[in-house]
């Protein structure tokens, strides 16, 4: 796996050279085509599944997808949580995403590994 000091300097070329790779949303183009709207609870068991299903369905989650379509305004205690107290294997990358606003920040990306598994990102055994 690529230090993350490294990943960081590659993601911040691609968004000074307008190649970022994280897609650009709006609101009538997210990842999940807007909010969902079957949220029946805010608890944080609530919200650790709707990241869960979402990271396993996607592969990842910025924080302001988090925020904007699952609906989880402070995703990373609910990560932690899925690291620590259940074993999710799950990387955290910084990488720069423009708000619906228009305005890049750099932000956390989580990226999903699986569940206890000793692999490394690309399948192999760490």
């Amino acid at each position: 796996m690529k230090p993350l000091n490294l990943e960081l300097q590659k993601r911040k070329d691609e968004v000074a050279t307008g190649n970022d790779l994280t897609p650009n949303h709006t609101k009538d183009n997210s990842t999940l085509s807007n909010c969902i709207t079957n949220i029946d609870s805010n608890d944080a068991e609530s919200q650790r599944s709707r990241l869960l299903e979402h990271i396993q369905r996607f592969g990842s989650v910025t924080t302001i997808e988090a925020r904007r379509d699952l609906d989880v305004l402070a995703p990373a205690p609910r990560m932690y949580e899925l690291r620590h107290w259940y074993g999710y294997q799950i990387d955290t990358v910084l990488v720069y995403q423009q708000t619906d606003c228009g305005k890049a920040h750099r932000i956390a990306k989580y990226v999903y590994r699986g569940n206890g598994s000793t692999n490394d990102l690309f399948g192999g055994a760490a």
